[in-house]
C-alpha cells in the first residue's frame, strides 16, 4: 500500500492521498468489532473437496488421469531470510525464493498401475545400472485446478519441474478390508498461480471501493484499481 501511496503523492497531493485512504478503509471495513451485516455479506467459504490435479509434461509417460489422485498437499513459493546489519540493529532480508516438496496420494488399483507408474517415472530419473539422466528428461509439471461450489473454476496453481523423490511406505494387513492408497513426495522447482474467477476485484468491489476510488482521485485513481487489487 505504501508503494502507491509514494507514487502518487506528487501527483493528486496530500489530501487527496489522504481521503484514499480513508475510502479504502471504509470500503474494507478495516477494524472495529464486526458486524452482524458484514458477517452475513461474506462469501461461502472455499469447499476443499472441489479441485482436480492433473499431473502433465513427463516426458515419455502419458498424462495420468487426475481420477487416480485421493488428496495433494501443496504449498506455494517462500523466501528465505538472511540477518544483515543495518543501522544499529539485524534486520531480515529476503535470499533465494523456493518451493517446499509436494505430497500425493494415489487411489491404487487392482493392477498396481499406479505404482508402476510412479516406479517408471523413478527410472526416467536414475536408471537400473545407476545413470542419472537430465532434468528435461524427467521433470514434468502439476495443475491444480480448484473449483466453487458451483463447480467453476477460480484459481489456478501450476507446479513445474516436477519428479518422485520419496516414495510412501504401503501398510497392510489381514484385519481390515480397506482399499490400498499410495503416496508420493515430488520435488517442486516453482509454483506460479492463476487467478480465472473473480478474485479480488469482486472482493474489493463489493464494498463499493471503485466508486470510493474515482470520487477521491479521478482517472488516475481509475488507473490505479488494478494494481492496487494487487498489493492490498
Amino acid at each position: 500500500m505504501s508503494g502507491i501511496i509514494g507514487s502518487v503523492t506528487s501527483a493528486i497531493g496530500t489530501e487527496s492521498i489522504t481521503g484514499l485512504l480513508g475510502a479504502v478503509t471504509s470500503a474494507l471495513g478495516v477494524g472495529g468489532l464486526p458486524s452482524l451485516q458484514q458477517y452475513e455479506g461474506l462469501y461461502d467459504p472455499a469447499p476443499d473437496w472441489m479441485w482436480t490435479c492433473d499431473i502433465v509434461n513427463v516426458p515419455g509417460l502419458s498424462a495420468l488421469s487426475n481420477v487416480y489422485i485421493h488428496d495433494i498437499n501443496f504449498s506455494f513459493n517462500h523466501a528465505n531470510a538472511a540477518q544483515r546489519y543495518r543501522n544499529g540493529i539485524y534486520q531480515q532480508f529476503p535470499t533465494q525464493f523456493m518451493a517446499n516438496p509436494v505430497s500425493l496420494s494415489f487411489y491404487e488399483p487392482y493392477n498396481y498401475s499406479i505404482s508402476y507408474y510412479l516406479e517408471q517415472w523413478n527410472l526416467l530419473v536414475r536408471s537400473k545400472t545407476g545413470a542419472y539422466n537430465t532434468p528435461n528428461n524427467y521433470m514434468g509439471s502439476f495443475i491444480v485446478r480448484l473449483y466453487d461450489q458451483t463447480g467453476l473454476q477460480q484459481m489456478m496453481v501450476q507446479l513445474d519441474g516436477v519428479w518422485p523423490m520419496t516414495r510412501h511406505p504401503i501398510s497392510m494387513n489381514y484385519q481390515a478390508s480397506g482399499m490400498t492408497v499410495v503416496g508420493c513426495d515430488f520435488s517442486v522447482n516453482n509454483v506460479s498461480i492463476t487467478y480465472i474467477g473473480t478474485g479480488f476485484t469482486t472482493l474489493l468491489s463489493a464494498g463499493n471501493i471503485s466508486t470510493d476510488l474515482l470520487s477521491v482521485g479521478g482517472s488516475l485513481a481509475s488507473s490505479m484499481s488494478g494494481g492496487l487489487v494487487q498489493l492490498i
